[in-house]
């Protein structure tokens, strides 16, 4: 097929997206709900005995979205929506130390709380199953973020054979380019959801995100770390 061939194709099947698109116009939305989140890292801390682990915490979302009909019960769905997402971590590191020619043993142990802003953006492909008053949906494609703000906050207390020796409260930038920031602000991956529509305007839904980006900005501290999410939200098809 040649240039003119596959232009000529191209405009025929745009146009029977238009025209088809015409009988089923275009929908805005708007939607609201809560999100559990958390970033998952690997540690590295040579020369310590590394126990990380992680909490889902609860957050907020809000946004929009745009249903564009391709075909009958298919719809490409783009979204705009803002995140405020919240996990906590706790981090252990315990190491051998001398102690007056002894040898003992020493930890550290790192209370923290990330809290983030970011601006999201999925690009979802959705299928509909109508069933009378109610259609279900089903949704998945590719989402990219980014992180407007954050911060981390963390207490560190540091042992000597179990015994309390000091502490410190530490607060650091999430995003950023300094060494006092954990995570790159940009963020991309898939999301996958499933939803009802209610008389052909009323929405509830729920969707997975997983993040495919290495976040990691001090790899030399932190080897990998992955962003997900799961949000429950309602809404309304104008």
């Amino acid at each position: 097929m040649n240039l003119k061939h596959q232009i000529l194709a191209c405009s025929l099947l745009l146009g029977a997206f238009a025209t088809h698109a015409a009988e089923m116009p275009i929908k805005v939305g708007v939607r609201v709900g809560a999100n559990t989140s958390v970033i998952s890292e690997t540690r590295l801390a040579p020369g310590f005995i590394v126990d990380h682990s992680t909490q889902w915490k609860p957050g907020v979302t809000a946004g929009a979205v745009v249903e564009v009909p391709l075909k009958r019960n298919f719809y490409l769905t783009p979204g705009f929506f803002f995140d405020y997402r919240h996990d906590d971590y706790k981090l252990v590191l315990t190491y051998p130390i001398v102690v007056d020619g002894v040898e003992s043993l020493g930890s550290r142990i790192i209370n923290g709380s990330v809290k983030t802003n970011w601006f999201q953006i999925p690009m979802l492909a959705s299928y509909r199953i109508p069933l009378k008053i109610i259609d279900v949906k089903l949704d998945f494609g590719p989402y990219v973020a980014l992180g407007l703000a954050g911060h981390d906050k963390s207490k560190e207390e540091n042992y000597t054979n179990d015994v309390y020796m000091e502490s410190m409260v530490i607060t650091d930038n999430t995003f950023g380019k300094g060494t006092d920031s954990r995570y790159f602000n940009i963020d991309w991956g898939f999301d996958f959801g499933a939803g009802i529509v209610i008389a052909g305007h009323y929405y509830v839904g729920a969707h997975y995100l997983i993040g495919l980006r290495n976040l990691a900005q001090n790899k030399a501290v932190v080897s990998k770390a992955h962003s997900a999410q799961w949000q429950l939200s309602i809404g309304y098809n104008f």
